[in-house]
Protein backbone atom coordinates (compact mmCIF):
# COMPACT_ATOMS: atom_id res chain seq x y z
CA UNK A 1 0.00 0.00 0.00
CA UNK A 2 1.35 3.39 -0.97
CA UNK A 3 2.44 5.62 1.87
CA UNK A 4 2.27 8.70 -0.32
CA UNK A 5 -0.85 10.76 0.38
CA UNK A 6 -2.29 12.95 -2.39
CA UNK A 7 -4.44 15.93 -1.46
CA UNK A 8 -6.40 17.85 -4.13
CA UNK A 9 -6.45 21.56 -3.35
CA UNK A 10 -8.04 23.03 -6.44
CA UNK A 11 -8.39 21.93 -10.08
CA UNK A 12 -4.97 21.19 -11.52
CA UNK A 13 -3.08 21.19 -8.22
CA UNK A 14 -2.73 17.96 -6.31
CA UNK A 15 -0.01 17.80 -3.68
CA UNK A 16 1.67 14.51 -2.91
CA UNK A 17 2.70 14.41 0.72
CA UNK A 18 4.90 12.03 2.65
CA UNK A 19 6.05 12.10 6.23
CA UNK A 20 8.02 15.25 7.02
CA UNK A 21 10.34 13.30 9.34
CA UNK A 22 9.86 16.13 11.83
CA UNK A 23 12.67 17.14 14.13
CA UNK A 24 10.27 16.84 17.07
CA UNK A 25 7.63 14.46 15.71
CA UNK A 26 4.17 14.95 17.12
CA UNK A 27 3.24 11.38 16.18
CA UNK A 28 6.00 10.07 18.45
CA UNK A 29 4.81 12.28 21.31
CA UNK A 30 1.19 11.20 20.77
CA UNK A 31 1.80 7.43 20.70
CA UNK A 32 0.72 5.99 24.07
CA UNK A 33 2.63 2.72 23.55
CA UNK A 34 5.91 4.10 22.14
CA UNK A 35 5.45 2.28 18.83
CA UNK A 36 6.86 5.19 16.79
CA UNK A 37 10.55 6.01 16.95
CA UNK A 38 13.39 7.47 14.92
CA UNK A 39 15.48 4.77 13.26
CA UNK A 40 19.08 5.20 14.38
CA UNK A 41 20.49 4.11 11.00
CA UNK A 42 18.28 6.07 8.57
CA UNK A 43 17.00 8.79 10.94
CA UNK A 44 13.51 8.16 9.52
CA UNK A 45 10.54 8.03 11.84
CA UNK A 46 9.10 4.52 11.68
CA UNK A 47 6.28 2.51 13.24
CA UNK A 48 6.90 -0.77 15.05
CA UNK A 49 3.87 -2.66 13.77
CA UNK A 50 4.25 -5.30 16.47
CA UNK A 51 3.73 -2.69 19.18
CA UNK A 52 1.17 -0.40 17.48
CA UNK A 53 -2.39 -0.70 18.80
CA UNK A 54 -3.99 1.36 15.98
CA UNK A 55 -5.44 3.80 18.50
CA UNK A 56 -5.18 6.67 16.00
CA UNK A 57 -3.48 9.17 18.32
CA UNK A 58 -0.62 9.56 15.84
CA UNK A 59 -2.97 10.21 12.92
CA UNK A 60 -4.61 13.05 14.79
CA UNK A 61 -1.26 14.54 15.82
CA UNK A 62 0.44 14.47 12.40
CA UNK A 63 0.63 17.97 10.86
CA UNK A 64 1.14 16.48 7.38
CA UNK A 65 -1.73 14.00 7.59
CA UNK A 66 0.88 11.48 6.45
CA UNK A 67 0.30 8.70 8.96
CA UNK A 68 -2.82 6.58 8.76
CA UNK A 69 -4.27 3.28 9.88
CA UNK A 70 -3.80 0.46 7.36
CA UNK A 71 -7.27 -0.85 6.44
CA UNK A 72 -6.47 -4.57 6.77
CA UNK A 73 -3.37 -4.76 8.98
CA UNK A 74 -4.97 -2.44 11.57
CA UNK A 75 -1.70 -0.68 12.41
CA UNK A 76 -0.43 2.82 11.78
CA UNK A 77 1.67 3.17 8.65
CA UNK A 78 3.65 6.03 7.19
CA UNK A 79 6.50 6.66 4.82
CA UNK A 80 9.81 5.63 6.33
CA UNK A 81 11.74 6.18 3.07
CA UNK A 82 12.12 2.40 2.69
CA UNK A 83 15.39 2.46 4.57
CA UNK A 84 16.72 5.31 2.42
CA UNK A 85 15.93 3.63 -0.93
CA UNK A 86 12.28 4.55 -1.60
CA UNK A 87 10.34 2.00 -3.64
CA UNK A 88 8.01 4.70 -5.01
CA UNK A 89 10.96 6.37 -6.74
CA UNK A 90 12.19 3.12 -8.26
CA UNK A 91 8.76 1.99 -9.48
CA UNK A 92 7.16 5.17 -10.81
CA UNK A 93 6.76 4.49 -14.56
CA UNK A 94 6.69 8.19 -15.40
CA UNK A 95 9.66 9.07 -13.16
CA UNK A 96 7.38 11.64 -11.54
CA UNK A 97 8.55 10.79 -8.02
CA UNK A 98 11.96 11.71 -6.71
CA UNK A 99 13.60 11.62 -3.32
CA UNK A 100 14.86 15.04 -2.24
CA UNK A 101 14.33 17.69 0.34
CA UNK A 102 11.68 20.29 -0.32
CA UNK A 103 12.54 24.00 -0.53
CA UNK A 104 9.45 24.73 1.55
CA UNK A 105 9.10 24.92 5.30
CA UNK A 106 8.05 21.34 6.01
CA UNK A 107 6.59 22.33 9.35
CA UNK A 108 3.67 23.99 7.57
CA UNK A 109 0.41 22.10 7.00
CA UNK A 110 -0.22 20.73 3.47
CA UNK A 111 -2.80 23.45 2.77
CA UNK A 112 -0.20 26.19 3.29
CA UNK A 113 2.39 24.29 1.26
CA UNK A 114 -0.10 24.12 -1.62
CA UNK A 115 -0.75 27.87 -1.42
CA UNK A 116 2.99 28.59 -1.37
CA UNK A 117 3.55 26.30 -4.35
CA UNK A 118 0.70 27.90 -6.30
CA UNK A 119 2.18 31.34 -5.63
CA UNK A 120 5.58 30.15 -6.84
CA UNK A 121 4.06 28.76 -10.05
CA UNK A 122 2.17 31.98 -10.72
CA UNK A 123 5.32 34.02 -10.11
CA UNK A 124 7.32 31.84 -12.49
CA UNK A 125 4.74 32.37 -15.26
CA UNK A 126 5.15 36.17 -15.15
Amino acid sequence: MSRIRVFPYFPGLDIATVCYQCEKPKCVEACPVNAIKRDEKTQAISVNEGVCTACGSCTQACPAKAIFIHPTKNVAIKCDFCGGDPECVKHCPEQAVEFRLTPFDARLPPEQLAKDLAALILEAKK
